[in-house]
């Protein structure tokens, strides 16, 4: 039964998109309020909003380039059933 399962296509892309469109959410939410924000003291929120939506675009460019980079390694080698880089190359018997 075991050898009917295959793994999981997990690439991070979904997870960094959802990341990023959280960030985009809370920015603008923060946005909206930055004269409420500012006048507590916490302005720099909005900056940590902006700094996670930014680091969620390039992670998002990392993730698509190194899905590409993972298929086409399998598409070239189709004995290797893994796309997760610290999986090993796991070969079917």
């Amino acid at each position: 039964m075991d050898e009917d399962i295959k793994p999981l296509d997990v690439d991070g892309v979904g997870a960094t998109v959802a990341g990023t469109a959280a960030w985009a959410v809370a920015l603008v939410v923060l946005w909206l309020l930055r004269d409420s924000l500012v006048a507590a003291g916490n302005g720099w929120w909005i900056w940590v909003a902006f700094a996670g939506f930014v680091l969620g675009l390039l992670a998002i460019a990392y993730t698509v380039r190194r899905r590409a980079v993972y298929r086409k390694a399998r598409e070239e080698s189709p004995e290797i059933v893994s796309d997760r880089p610290s999986g090993g190359d796991e070969v079917e018997s």
